[in-house]
């Protein structure tokens, strides 16, 4: 059986919405942490913990406040990878990524990022329209941001020909233009529905590690799903994915064998009616069963 490391994050500092921070919580409570121990063995670590810093005004929503946890994140995650387990961090919002994608750059600078949303999060802070750093931690890691002090400790980036986008469908001017200058390897979900997810992926990760050596990390936001599939998030997007593509990906992956870790974001248990988080959760689960 997979042995997989549980690690709670709730990070919210990203977005306005502290919904996000209870799903690690919320998860273990109706027993998904006891429904993925039939296929897998899974280890605990418990969820971290922040605070708010003194803050001063900038381009960032809660600058101090995302660089520390995130650097905080990132020493955690680097200490708790080792090849023998899947690192699942479960968020929180999408900002985190920073900070687990950093841990694990850290520990191998040549994994491939396979970053599952509907938009590009890769906003420099100077163009984002809301200043929320959920929308910017690509631009981090890719060493597109731009200085800031509060943000010294990146040293890991991530080279964008190790970088996979899939299903993005709102995209800033800003993002669109960096997937075209950086040669980032991009499919939208309407490629998706049009040639399959198993092509796509199977070609991307082919793309990116020829040879198939390398580390795989997935980053996986919940709002790539269609609202249909995926109705508790805070960002809905239309035409995502259906729970067959999600099934496909997390199948595809976990062939590889080479999956080590992997985030699962910007899920909120407030957000829709029973109806919509029952369904949330049956999705959420059917994902993680497919990639364990």
């Amino acid at each position: 059986m997979q042995k997989v490391k549980w690690l709670g994050v709730p990070f919210h500092f990203g977005q306005g919405n502290k919904g996000v921070a209870a799903a690690s919580l919320f998860f273990r409570g109706i027993g998904l942490v006891q429904e993925l121990e039939k296929v897998a063995t899974i280890e605990d670590l418990g969820d971290l913990s922040f605070s708010m810093m003194v803050e001063k005004d900038s381009a960032i929503r809660f600058e101090q406040t995302v660089a520390v946890a995130c650097e905080h994140i990132s020493n955690t995650v680097s200490k708790s990878m080792t090849d023998e387990n899947l690192l699942l961090i479960v968020g929180g919002d999408h900002g985190l990524s920073l900070g687990s994608i950093h841990g694990v750059l850290s520990k191998n600078p040549e994994t491939v990022v396979v970053w599952v949303d509907a938009h590009g999060d890769m906003n420099p802070p100077a163009a984002s329209p809301t200043g929320n750093f959920h929308g910017m931690p690509l631009a981090f890691l890719l060493q597109q941001a731009g200085q800031h002090k509060a943000f010294s400790w990146v040293k890991h980036t991530l080279r964008p020909e190790k970088l996979i986008l899939l299903g993005p469908r709102s995209l800033d001017p800003e993002e669109q233009r960096l997937i075209q200058e950086l040669n980032i390897t991009y499919h939208s979900t309407d490629e998706i529905h049009e040639h399959g997810m198993t092509t796509l992926i199977q070609k991307a990760l082919k793309k990116v590690d020829p040879h198939g050596e390398y580390p795989i990390h997935l980053s996986f936001d919940v709002d790539a799903c269609d609202p249909e599939t995926m109705p508790s998030t805070g960002t809905l997007v239309s035409r995502g994915l259906d729970s067959k593509d999600m099934e496909e990906l997390g199948r595809e992956l976990a062939q590889t064998q080479r999956l080590r870790s992997m985030d699962l974001v910007e899920f909120n248990p407030f957000i829709g009616s029973s109806d919509d988080l029952k369904l949330s959760l049956q999705g959420v689960q059917s994902f993680l069963t497919s990639v364990l």
